[in-house]
C-alpha cells in the first residue's frame, strides 16, 4: 500500500489521522438522527469499526468542522429561500427578453449569441470559483453572487431606454457577464456548504436544492407576467431583483462564518485524472445539450403540428416544470437511500436517466421509425418524463462525483467538496450552452422528429457508455465500491462544537 492509501484507508485499529478516535461522543442535544439534516457520522462510525478497511475522510485540524444541530437546519433553511429567489429573474428571461431585443433591432442570432454567453460564461466561472472557493470564503461568494445577480437584475430594466442597437447588445452582454459569474458563485458555493455540512445526505438536501430551483422557474414566469401587465418590461426585473437584495442582507447575518482553509489543498486536475469522473460529467453535459432540441424545435412543432397558439404553448414547459420540480427531492431521496447500501446506485440511476431521456424523445418526436401517431397526449407524457429525466441526471450525477472522489481517496474536506460542485455547475452550464447549437444544428438538418430520434440514439449510446464502464470498474478497475455509509464522515466530537449563527471573522 502506498504513502497516499495508507493515509486513506483505516489500520482497523480504530485511529484515524491527527489521533481522533473513530468513535465519536455523543453529547447533549446532539443530533445524529436517521434525518437528511444530520451529518451522518454515527453510522459511518459503527460502519467504519465493523469494516477496518473501509476508507476514513476525517477532517483536519486546521478546518471547521460542519455546523450542528438547528443552526444547520436554519442556515439550510435561508440559503434555500434564497436559491428559489436567485431564480426568480432567470425565469424572466426566456419570455421576456427575446420580444424586447427584437423590438430594439437584435436579430435572432445575437439574441441566442448573449443566452448562450451567459451559460458559457457560468460553466467557465463555475470551475474556477470551485477552484478558489475555500480561499475566497463559502459565506462571501454566496452573498456575493446572489447580489451580482440581483443588481443585475435591476441593470436589465433601465436598458429598455437604450434607443442604440449597438447599445443595447452591449449593455445587455456586459449585463449578462456579472449576472453569470453571480450565478456561477451562488450555485457552486451553495452546493459546496450543503455538501459538507450534510456528508452522507447530500443527494436529499441537493433534491431539495433543485426542487427550490423548479419552484423559482415555475413562479418566475407567472408571477413576473403579472408585474409585466401592472407595469411593463421593466417592474418585473426590478421587483425580482430588488427581493434578492434583500434576501442577500437577510443572508448575511443568518449564513454562518467558518474557517474554510485545509490543511491538504486539492486541485480540479486531481479529480479529473480519475476515469469515473469524466463519464458522469460528460453524462451531464450530454443531456441538457440533447434536450437542447426541446427548447428549440418544441414552440414551432406545437404550432405547425397541434396548432396550439402562442399564448398557450407555455404551459407545455409548466409540465415539464413541475414534474423536475417534484421528482428532485424524491430522486435524492431514493438516491441517499440506496446508496448507503451500494454505492454504484447514483450512477444505476444515472443510466436509468437516460433511458427515460431515450424514450422522451421518440415520444415528442414523435418517432416515425416506431410509427407513433402525432398526438398531443404524447407530447404531454413526453415533456413529464422530462422533468423526470433532469432530476434522474442533475442528483446522481452530484453524488456520484462525490462517492468516486472519496473512494478515490481524495481528502474530504471543503475544498475538495467546492471543486466538486464546481465541475458539477460547470458540465451542467455547459450542456445548457451546447443545447441551443446542437438542438438548432440536428433539427436544421433533420426535421424535429428526425432530430428527437437522432438524440434518442445519443441517449442510448450515453447509457451504454456508462453500464459498460460501470461494469468494467467492478470487473477489471478498483472493483466493487463499499457502502457509501462506510466511507462518509468518522465522527468526532469537534463535530458537536458550537458555531456562532452571527460569526464575525
Amino acid at each position: 500500500m502506498n504513502t497516499k492509501d495508507s493515509k486513506t484507508y483505516g489500520s482497523g485499529t480504530g485511529d484515524i489521522e491527527n489521533g481522533h478516535s473513530i468513535n465519536g461522543s455523543k453529547k447533549d442535544g446532539d443530533d445524529r438522527s436517521g434525518s437528511p439534516f444530520s451529518d451522518g457520522s454515527a453510522s459511518s462510525a459503527s460502519s467504519a469499526k465493523e469494516f477496518p478497511s473501509a476508507p476514513s475522510t476525517q477532517r483536519g485540524e486546521e478546518e471547521e468542522q460542519p455546523l450542528s444541530g438547528r443552526r444547520r437546519r436554519l442556515a439550510f433553511l435561508v440559503e434555500m429561500v434564497l436559491i428559489f429567489a436567485l431564480y426568480l429573474p432567470f425565469a424572466l428571461l426566456a419570455p421576456f427578453y427575446p420580444p424586447k431585443a427584437k423590438d430594439k433591432g437584435l436579430s435572432p442570432f445575437q439574441v441566442g449569441l448573449l443566452l448562450a454567453l451567459f451559460a458559457g460564461v457560468a460553466s467557465l466561472f463555475s470551475i474556477l470559483i470551485g477552484q478558489f472557493l475555500s480561499h475566497i470564503g463559502p459565506k462571501f461568494a454566496f452573498v456575493a453572487g446572489a447580489f451580482l445577480v440581483g443588481g443585475s437584475s435591476i441593470l436589465m430594466a433601465p436598458q429598455v431606454q437604450l434607443t442604440s442597437e449597438v447599445e443595447f447588445f452591449w449593455f445587455t452582454l456586459a449585463t449578462l457577464f456579472v449576472w453569470a459569474i453571480g450565478h456561477a458563485a451562488a450555485n457552486t458555493s451553495c452546493t459546496a456548504m450543503i455538501s459538507y455540512n450534510f456528508p452522507g445526505n447530500e443527494a436529499i438536501l441537493f433534491g431539495i436544492m433543485e426542487s427550490f430551483i423548479g419552484l423559482g422557474f415555475l413562479l418566475g414566469g407567472p408571477i413576473g407576467s403579472g408585474f409585466y401587465r401592472v407595469g411593463g418590461y421593466s417592474l418585473p426585473f426590478y421587483v425580482f431583483g430588488g427581493f434578492l437584495v434583500l434576501l442577500v442582507v437577510l443572508n448575511f447575518f443568518t449564513v454562518p462564518s467558518y474557517n474554510a482553509r485545509p490543511r491538504e489543498k486539492t486541485s480540479v486536475l486531481e479529480l479529473l485524472r480519475i476515469p469515473s469522473v469524466w463519464t458522469t460529467c460528460l453524462a451531464l453535459t450530454i443531456t441538457f445539450g440533447i434536450l437542447g432540441i426541446i427548447t428549440v424545435g418544441l414552440a414551432v412543432h406545437l404550432t405547425d403540428t397541434f396548432e396550439v397558439k402562442d399564448a398557450y404553448a407555455g404551459f407545455f414547459w409548466v409540465l415539464s416544470g413541475v414534474f423536475k420540480t417534484v421528482s428532485s427531492t424524491l430522486i435524492g431521496t431514493l438516491t441517499n437511500k440506496l446508496v448507503e447500501t451500494n454505492s454504484a446506485a447514483a450512477r444505476l440511476i444515472l443510466i436509468v436517466g437516460q433511458i427515460l431521456g431515450c424514450i422522451t424523445l421518440l415520444f415528442i418526436g414523435p418517432s416515425q421509425t416506431l410509427h407513433l401517431p402525432d398526438k398531443l397526449a404524447l407530447v404531454c407524457i413526453g415533456l413529464a418524463l422530462e422533468g423526470i429525466v433532469k432530476s434522474c441526471v442533475i442528483v446522481p450525477s452530484l453524488v456520484d462525483v462525490t462517492v468516486t472522489a472519496r473512494w478515490s481517496g481524495l481528502p474530504d474536506n471543503f475544498a475538495t467538496q467546492s471543486i466538486i460542485a464546481g465541475l458539477f455547475w460547470g458540465a451542467f452550464s455547459f450542456g445548457t450552452f451546447l443545447g441551443p447549437l446542437i438542438g438548432g444544428a440536428l433539427i436544421h438538418q433533420f426535421g424535429f422528429s428526425g432530430a428527437c430520434n437522432v438524440g434518442a440514439v445519443v441517449f442510448l449510446i450515453m447509457g451504454a457508455i456508462l453500464s459498460i464502464y460501470l461494469a468494467w470498474e467492478y470487473r477489471c478497475g478498483r472493483g466493487r465500491r463499499e457502502a457509501y455509509r462506510l466511507f462518509a464522515i468518522s465522527g468526532s466530537d469537534e463535530l458537536n462544537d458550537e458555531v456562532p449563527l452571527v460569526a464575525t471573522k
